[in-house]
């Protein structure tokens, strides 16, 4: 049995963020099987199969901020988050595709947005990508 899996999360906010930046979480909860690097943000698809990839983000100051997660520069799914009221909010949004191996797939700012940030904590933990092998 194929064991894949990561949790990973921001541990530092991210500031003056730009179109298509790719978010690198550097919060390590879980990695088996290697294929999530902390450096790039990057999961590379260690084996073919259908996959479950989800993503939240919170946005702590007064703007919205639009993410995707995205395979091969491909847009999968978007996140939103819109404050209301000058309030932290937070956004999530769950994907499952079919993935073939050495490809990739990461969250990024949507290409259209630009200067927002995200917060980042090591105790509050609530910008986080996480995937999984659904089945082969």
């Amino acid at each position: 049995m194929t064991r894949i899996a990561f949790s990973v999360y921001l541990n530092q906010n991210l500031n003056n963020l730009g179109p298509d930046q790719t978010i690198i979480y550097r919060g390590i909860l879980l990695n088996d099987g290697n294929a999530y690097n902390q450096y790039s943000g990057i999961f590379t698809v260690p084996v073919t199969g259908t996959y479950v990839f989800t993503a939240s983000a919170e946005h702590y100051l007064d703007k919205m901020i639009w993410l995707k997660i995205v395979k091969n520069n491909v847009l999968q799914t978007s996140i939103k988050v819109h404050p209301y009221a000058s309030r932290n909010s937070q956004g999530s949004n769950t994907v499952i595709i079919r993935c073939t191996q050495g490809e990739n797939v990461w969250v990024a700012v949507d290409s259209n947005h630009y200067g927002e940030s995200l917060e980042g904590s090591s105790t509050l933990r609530t910008n986080t990508f996480s995937g999984f092998l659904l089945y082969q």
